[in-house]
């Protein structure tokens, strides 16, 4: 079974990467539209953008999230290095 922590181990990416991955996503507390575009073939509330600074050579990691304005939440979905272009 894969799990969370398996996926990290498979892609090692770098340090410095994972924070600012990490950063980027606890940022979305503050402006969760900001730097992305709404998905509405999958939802009206479902969000979707690469995390900026997050390119390593011909890669980037995006972020797939859903929006609860209702509780104020951000739920990331998908998490995945892709390679570019997008």
């Amino acid at each position: 079974m894969r799990t969370p922590a398996s996926d990290i181990a498979i892609e090692a990416p770098s340090v410095d990467l994972r924070f600012v991955v990490t950063e980027w996503i606890v940022g979305r507390a503050d402006d969760p539209y900001a730097g992305v575009k709404r998905r509405t073939e999958v939802a009206t509330n479902y969000w979707f953008g690469s995390v900026p600074g997050s390119r390593e050579g011909n890669h980037v990691v995006v972020c797939g999230y859903w929006i609860d304005e209702e509780t104020r939440s951000v739920r990331c979905d998908n998490i995945a290095t892709l390679g570019l272009p997008i």
